[in-house]
């Protein structure tokens, strides 16, 4: 409410009890708490009455108040006599004979400190008032604006009464509302239009509006809204096909010899969405179609939906070591050459231990064991070949699995790879030389250069000087295994007499802190193959080493070695450092079929490579034989004795180790449990001898999982 009422309020109050009141600030939100005495009805005349009106919420004390004509003149005033009160609502009628019913004239109240409380002009005058009442609709609202039905002394109810309209479109039936005399008390109109399709409401501006719901709208069973009207939906479009499955699949299976892989092939010219045709161990077709090879119409098709890739080729390792990791035997430092960590003890009492187990001095021999399980951890990772260094040499249980491509059981028509684990005598190294002369000898795979020293360093020109002929050795034929001390002027000598080099960079940096420069002897032409040298501290397999190298090559050397060229040292490179590029190393007619399938993205198939897991190696043919795959495509391994379920990584493989021919002499006939087994018993039982104070059970699994 307003300051003005406050003190008018106030001022009544405060002549009621004759005692001066000071006025007091209110806010808006405060609630009237006096009295409010208003005219609120008259009739003039001889016979003329003024009603009063307590329009406040408290009882006003109207002692000394009193009603008027104008002020200062006309008829005299009339007081109200003492202990005169009207209470909240009430009325109180005054005789009053001065009002003029023909002249301008006033009606006036005035409080007992004769303050005008409230006044009305004479706008009736000019009329023919006598008789006649005018005043406030309802009681202490606005004047009417003509005569008024006579109530004085009660209320003075509604200019109008009955049926009103309150301007609202959205209501009807409202009239005009006893005591406000306003229009109301009408009720909501129904805006239901019974379309189901339309957003009933209302405006009041306007009335019912009924805009139209979205097309789509369901609007009942099997029915939906289109522009505002409820029609019959149309049937749903058919399910979207399901996508084309994504992992390898055996489409038909009319003949094991001849097999039929369709996927990304990895040529020599790059990636090409085909078919490699195999006849028997041999590629036959490597084309977009082999529809036009007789061999097709009968062989057994695989829908890879992967990358086919020549099977890797594992250049360096000491595969009777791979039943042992890193956790059997770390080196306490770094070292600089490679004749230094052989004398840490626990690194002697696991060779104990592979002595003993492979029959070196010992009254057991599980030497094929041993071989098989190593070669099985590379054919799970898609590795066909090792060049394994295996003692004794050339075993016939030696010719399964992955090709030990360094012994006579090798698959191939001959043994042309000979391997030296340890610096050659003058005798050795003059006996290689005559086997190079005679073209019995294609690879000369040698340990030299390990380490970061002078002494390793040495090692290549003791090479050149330890044959009868000097340098004889210094072949297109020879490969160097490590090399990591080799500088500048080595590299350069190597480059010119054509010799390879293997790089196991995460050995290398495990033993020694570094590893070979091959960006330098890249660049000097030299062809470098990768190999893990082996488990202990080495990768556990090659795709483990691929991985490691990129990453070594991306923090040292800022990424100048590429996925292709990676790709590249496990494959043909390889092949080339043993001498075997015209049968294996790449997917070309005419090569043996050891391949390698794996998912990922077939348009990035060398990135999908370092990607690869073994998990992740769908399926692993040897000589045209599937050996390792996913279990979907167990059915296209040899049928007799049959192959193994293998759970990698929580990834369900078939892997076919045990073949027909086995005896208990070649033991060629063993599964992978009783291998595993096996070792893993062996081992134990070893321990069990306290030969050392070392245990190394359990056996290193076939993958340790991430």
């Amino acid at each position: 409410m307003s300051r003005r009422h406050i003190l008018t309020v106030t001022a009544i109050v405060a002549s009621a009890a004759c005692v001066p009141q000071p006025a007091t600030e209110e806010t808006e939100s405060e609630v009237v708490t006096g009295a409010q005495i208003v005219v609120n009805e008259l009739t003039a005349g001889n016979a003329g009455k003024i009603e009063l009106y307590n329009a406040g919420i408290a009882t006003a004390d109207l002692s000394g108040w009193q009603v008027d004509d104008i002020a200062n003149g006309g008829t005299a005033p009339k007081t109200l006599a003492a202990g005169t009160t009207l209470a909240p609502g009430a009325v109180l009628l005054v005789g009053y004979s001065g009002i003029n019913t023909a002249s301008a004239d006033q009606v006036r109240v005035v409080d007992s400190a004769g303050v005008q409380q409230d006044a009305q002009s004479n706008f009736w005058a000019g009329s023919s008032t006598l008789g006649l009442c005018f005043g406030r609709q309802p009681d202490g609202g606005s004047w009417a604006s003509g005569p008024i039905a006579c109530t004085l002394g009660a209320s003075n109810g509604c200019a109008t009464s009955g049926a009103c309209d309150d301007g609202d479109a959205c209501t009807s039936g409202e009239a005009i509302q006893p005591g406000t005399c306003t229009c109301g008390g009408g009720s909501a109109i129904d805006c239901d239009d019974a379309n189901p399709c339309t957003a009933d409401g209302c405006d009041s501006a306007i009335g019912c509006a009924h805009p139209a719901l979205p097309d789509g709208t369901s609007c009942g069973s099997d029915s939906i809204c289109t522009a505002g009207v409820c029609v019959a939906a149309p049937p749903p479009p058919p399910p979207p096909p399901p996508p084309p499955p994504s992992d390898a699949e055996l489409l038909a299976l009319p003949r094991r010899d001849h097999v039929l892989l369709r996927g990304m092939i990895v040529t020599p010219a790059g990636p090409l969405d085909g078919e490699v045709l195999i006849e028997g161990d041999t590629i036959t077709c490597v084309a977009a179609s082999c529809a036009l090879m007789q061999a097709s119409a009968d062989a057994a098709i695989v829908a890879t939906r992967g990358i086919i890739f020549p099977g890797l080729i594992d250049t360096h390792n000491h595969i009777l070591f791979d039943i042992f990791d890193e956790t059997d035997w770390s080196p306490a430092r770094l070292y600089t050459n490679h004749n230094q960590w052989t004398a840490e003890a626990r690194y002697k009492a696991m060779v104990d231990a592979k002595q003993y187990l492979n029959g070196e001095s010992s009254p057991v021999n599980f030497n094929c064991e041993l071989d098989k399980y190593g070669e099985l951890k590379a054919l799970v990772a898609g590795t066909t070949a090792v060049q394994g260094s295996a003692n004794p040499a050339d075993k016939a249980c030696y010719g399964s699995l992955a090709r030990t491509i360094d012994q006579s059981p090798n698959g191939l028509a001959a043994d042309h790879v000979q391997t030296a684990t340890l610096f050659p005598s003058t005798s050795a190294a003059d006996g290689v030389c005559s086997n190079i002369a005679a073209d019995r000898t294609d690879a000369y795979v040698i340990h030299i250069a390990e380490g970061i020293d002078q002494t390793a360093r040495n090692e290549l020109a003791k090479l050149g000087s330890i044959t009868t002929t000097p340098q004889c050795l210094y072949a297109p034929e020879t490969t160097i295994v490590h090399g990591t001390a080799l500088g500048d002027a080595e590299l350069t000598t190597v480059a010119a007499r054509g010799m390879s080099m293997v790089w196991s960079p995460r050995s290398n940096v495990f033993l020694y802190g570094q590893t070979a420069n091959i960006p330098l002897a890249l660049a000097k032409g030299i062809n470098v193959a990768l190999a893990p040298d082996w488990s202990i501290g080495g990768s556990q397999n090659l795709l483990d080493e691929l991985r490691f190298a990129d990453q070594l090559d991306n923090a040292t050397w800022g990424d100048v070695i590429t996925p292709r060229m990676l790709a590249d040292m496990v494959t043909i490179n390889a092949a080339r450092a043993l001498g075997l590029a015209d049968k294996l190393g790449s997917i070309e007619v005419g090569k043996k079929a050891d391949l390698m399938v794996i998912g990922g993205d077939p348009n990035a198939p060398y990135d999908a490579l370092l990607a690869a897991r073994p998990r992740d190696v769908r399926l692993v043919l040897v000589g045209g034989v599937a050996l390792y795959g996913d279990a979907a495509l167990a059915p296209l391994g040899p049928p007799a004795p049959g192959c193994e379920d293998l759970d990698i990584c929580s990834t369900r493989k078939f892997a076919c180790v045990a073949q027909a021919n086995g005896t208990a002499t070649n033991k060629l006939g063993q599964t992978f449990a009783t291998i595993r087994d096996t070792l893993d018993g062996a081992l134990r039982a070893y321990d069990a001898l306290d030969l050392s104070p070392y245990d190394f059970a359990p056996l290193t699994p076939v993958v340790r999982c991430e």
